[in-house]
């Protein structure tokens, strides 16, 4: 039979131990939930460059599309770089704007339909509009 004392400091350990247990599982699950933790970030770092980027999500009262802005510097801080949507065109007069391959590829497999060219284009249009367009 264990003294009143003795269950006390078994107790104790216990509790301790317990409370570590729970501290470690705490980090693991942390350290699992790092990479997620980026999707609540305003900007989020282009993968292989010192830029970064803010998506923004389609609104149809504005009528603009799923577009991201790219900034020169992380946190979104330097100059804007230029923006596009999510069809490749130029997101605010971004158009003719020439962007890097490393850009370009980051975004192709964020689902953004960057021409091969890299060029962001103003508007695509089919050959019909375009022969509308010039018989004007």
């Amino acid at each position: 039979m264990m003294s009143f004392k003795q269950f006390l400091e078994e107790t104790q350990e216990k509790k301790q131990t317990e409370t570590d247990n729970e501290q470690m599982i705490n980090i693991i699950k942390f350290s699992d939930l790092d990479e997620n933790l980026l999707e609540h970030q305003t900007y989020k770092p282009i993968l292989g460059t010192n830029q970064s980027y803010r998506e923004d999500s389609a609104n149809s009262n504005t009528k603009t599309q799923q577009h991201v802005y790219i900034y020169a510097k992380l946190k979104g801080k330097g100059c804007e770089l230029y923006s596009v949507n999510i069809d490749g065109t130029g997101h605010d007069g971004n158009r003719g704007k020439i962007i890097s391959q490393k850009h370009a590829n980051y975004f192709r497999g964020k689902g953004y339909q960057i021409n091969q060219n890299n060029i962001l284009e103003n508007k695509k249009l089919d050959i019909d509009q375009i022969f509308i367009l010039k018989k004007r």
